[in-house]
């Protein structure tokens, strides 16, 4: 896959017009994920991510003391970062803590998560997936349900933990129902249309224009943007200077459908190298559909922990053979 990228994006840099920091970050992006599993520690990894989970979970609970008392909240500013001026002055009613949206806090908390499931660490597993569905965001709801239904049915665990499991999403789901802090998220479930939702159908929409040779390796334009904005596509919304699709349409628009089989082998693959893996997996496959989350900097977010459980597995699986050996 990265060859793939690197090879198609250069060559679109002289036939398209391509972005050049665009390119250079890719290389950047690839080159972190290489360097990255060789030189961190799983370990400490977990105890880093952590740290800011909590972090983030006290500036969600104070966006919701303010929301409580009558008023409403814009992301908490980061000292020295430049978060945008526009989105900091805007107020809602949807906590998000430091995250520029509520979608960005949960996505965040994916690896929180799956490593609170792969060492069944479960009250910390809940207390992730409460402050998820307090955002009020449908994608912590529906992507918290899938992580814990994978994780039940692919991995090597006992009857007990398979039950206690089900019990915590039992427990999830009556909060869900019965609790006014939860009644947003899934009032916003049972609201959005899937046809109409321009999260869900502008994608679909747009790769419908392509011609069936760009289909299979892309189109002649950098980006989703710069497409739409040739006329391709001509009744899709702009948001400023962005058309929202998610990774799924996107990758076929940008790199057709052998770049996104290429994609999806990459996940196969460390699927099918380590089990623990699956349900993060399983779930980052899910959010294609529906949000932009996997390409870019949250790609490389979410692939380092998964190949650092690829390699550790491999790693162990081979310590294990020189054992074998040196018995012999």
């Amino acid at each position: 896959m990265t060859v793939y990228i690197l090879i198609h994006d250069f060559i679109y840099l002289f036939i398209a017009n391509g972005n050049v920091n665009a390119f250079i970050m890719q290389i950047i992006y690839f080159g972190c994920m290489m360097m990255a599993i060789n030189v961190f520690d799983i370990n400490r990894l977990k105890g880093s991510l952590n740290v800011i989970a909590i972090i983030s979970m006290i500036g969600l609970l104070y966006q919701w003391g303010i929301i409580a008392s009558g008023d409403g909240v814009h992301p908490i500013q980061i000292p020295f970062l430049d978060m945008g001026k526009s989105r900091l002055e805007t107020f809602s009613i949807r906590p998000s803590s430091f995250f520029m949206e509520p979608a960005a806090y949960v996505e965040f908390m994916y690896i929180p998560l799956i490593f609170s499931l792969i060492d069944r660490k479960f009250f910390w597993t809940a207390i992730i997936i409460v402050s998820e569905f307090l955002t009020t965001s449908t994608t912590g709801l529906l992507t918290s349900f899938i992580m814990l239904i994978a994780y039940i049915f692919t991995q090597k665990v006992s009857l007990k933990i398979r039950f206690f499991t089900l019990l915590l999403g039992g427990a999830m789901f009556f909060s869900l129902t019965h609790f006014e802090a939860f009644k947003g998220s899934t009032e916003k479930l049972d609201n959005t249309d899937v046809e109409t939702n321009m999260r869900l159908s502008q994608g679909p929409y747009v790769v419908s224009t392509m011609t069936l040779d760009e289909m299979v390796c892309g189109v002649s334009f950098s980006s989703a943007y710069q497409y739409c904005s040739a006329g391709r596509a001509p009744y899709v919304v702009f948001y400023d200077e962005e058309v929202f699709m998610s990774t799924t349409w996107k990758l076929i628009l940008i790199y057709g459908f052998i770049g996104l089989y290429l994609y999806l082998l990459f996940y196969y693959k460390l699927a099918r190298g380590n089990r623990e893996t699956i349900p993060l997996v399983v779930c980052l496959v899910a959010v294609m559909f529906s949000s932009g989350y996997g390409i870019g900097l949250s790609f490389v977010y979410s692939g380092i922990p998964l190949l650092l459980l690829y390699y550790k597995k491999k790693l162990i699986n081979r310590n294990k053979d020189i054992c074998k050996i040196i018995k012999k």
